[in-house]
């Protein structure tokens, strides 16, 4: 991804995140879970990987206009991934964007001995027709480049709450 557009899309996650802090009841909201356990893997129903991380995650409808997602991310590569950047967006017909709202996954850095939690709740007037979930992330600098950022990555799973897709095989009921 280029500079200029890294730039956009974070300038458009810090905008989204201040004004969820201050907007009507229709919108969306990140909660970072930094309390408690991490349920079992095998309990959400829903699963995206790529060599770097795995995402986990159950959708569930809480209220009335609310989809709420709760996951977890998780390092399943060799090296630490830091950075992870988790992107939900509520898509409506013709593929264009309802709502988004981005955040960090609360742990600065994954290493392979544990998940880190994530939940979102979107509350919109009409449902949505998909939501799709992305996740950016970064790994920790090589030793060959101690003070770069670190190599990136992107993870998404399109339809995210749509039964068929993305089936965590090691889900137990």
């Amino acid at each position: 991804m280029s500079t200029p557009r890294r730039t956009l899309r974070g300038l458009l996650a810090v905008v989204t995140i201040a004004l969820a802090a201050c907007a009507s009841p229709h919108s969306e909201h990140f909660v970072p879970l930094t309390q408690g356990p991490v349920p079992p893997l095998t309990s959400f129903v829903h699963r995206a990987a790529s060599p770097e991380i795995e995402l986990f995650w159950n959708c569930r409808r809480p209220g009335q206009g609310i989809t709420r997602l709760e996951g977890a991310a998780r390092n399943s590569g060799q090296r630490e991934v830091r950075s992870v950047f988790l992107t939900v967006t509520a898509m409506q017909a013709g593929d264009r964007p309802l709502l988004e709202t981005a955040a960090t996954v609360p742990e600065v850095v994954l290493y392979r001995s544990g998940p880190s939690p994530f939940q979102v709740d979107l509350s919109l007037e009409k449902p949505p027709s998909r939501i799709d979930v992305s996740a950016e992330y970064r790994m920790t600098p090589t030793v060959n480049a101690p003070d770069s950022a670190g190599p990136q990555g992107t993870l998404t799973a399109e339809d995210a709450c749509a039964p068929s897709k993305h089936p965590n095989p090691s889900y137990r009921h």
